[in-house]
């Protein structure tokens, strides 16, 4: 019989080592965080990588107001946290043990803790704490059973990327959200994984999967 690929002492192992600070690295959010021209600031459409620790949205958001965004994510295009599937609200499927043991050992090394795994967030600004965990409304809920049993996940070519900004998408998901600016700023995306700015944060970005074609509109009151 072919051994586990997840045995009890390898859990023990990296929950303990998850359970500790991380050392940072060299990067620091104000240089994740990087302002590209062209900035617009009533509305803004890019392709949002999940392996990103900081996307710039090319929006300029404005202090008071209030912004819809349109997360589209193609088929080809499906989110994953390596095996685990996801979409912008977090995992999909419930999480079996031991895999959910360890996850939950981990939990305070999310860079929002209090939040799911995965889960989309917005920041104001390259510094600072002006934070959002946008509320994801999808258009079309999944079936019942979709989760049983879990998807079947394959890990992409380490070359993949994101489509260019300028190429539109075509079928998937939609996932709607709205946010009301605290600050005045650029706009950035990520999702809630590991500490970014450590080097296993660092590290474990990278096998994420999964693309959205991001939509972000001021709202006209």
């Amino acid at each position: 019989m072919p051994k586990p690929l997840i045995t009890a002492p390898l859990v023990i192992a990296l929950a303990t080592l998850l359970g500790q600070p991380l050392p940072a690295s060299a990067a620091n959010y104000q240089t994740l965080c990087q302002v590209k021209e062209g900035s617009a600031s009533n509305t803004a459409t890019f392709w949002f990588d999940t392996r990103s620790l900081c996307a710039y949205s090319g929006m300029q958001v404005q202090q008071g107001r209030t912004y819809q965004v349109k997360m589209q994510v193609p088929d080809q295009w499906r989110w994953s946290d390596r095996q685990i599937p996801a979409n912008p609200g977090g995992y999909e499927c419930p999480l079996e043990f031991p895999l959910s043991w360890l996850m939950a050992l981990s939990t305070s090394m999310r860079r929002h803790p209090d939040l799911p795994w995965f889960q989309t967030m917005v920041r104001i600004g390259t510094a600072g704490d002006d934070i959002y965990a946008l509320p994801i409304k999808p258009e079309q809920l999944l079936p019942s059973e979709h989760c049983d049993p879990e998807p079947e996940i394959e890990e992409w070519p380490k070359a993949w990327r994101c489509p260019p900004d300028a190429v539109a998408v075509e079928g998937g998901r939609i996932f709607n959200s709205s946010f009301t600016a605290r600050s005045d700023g650029p706009l950035f995306f990520y999702v809630n994984d590991v500490g970014g700015g450590s080097v296993l944060g660092d590290l474990l970005y990278r096998n994420n999967q999964g693309c959205a074609r991001v939509t972000i509109t001021e709202s006209q009151q």
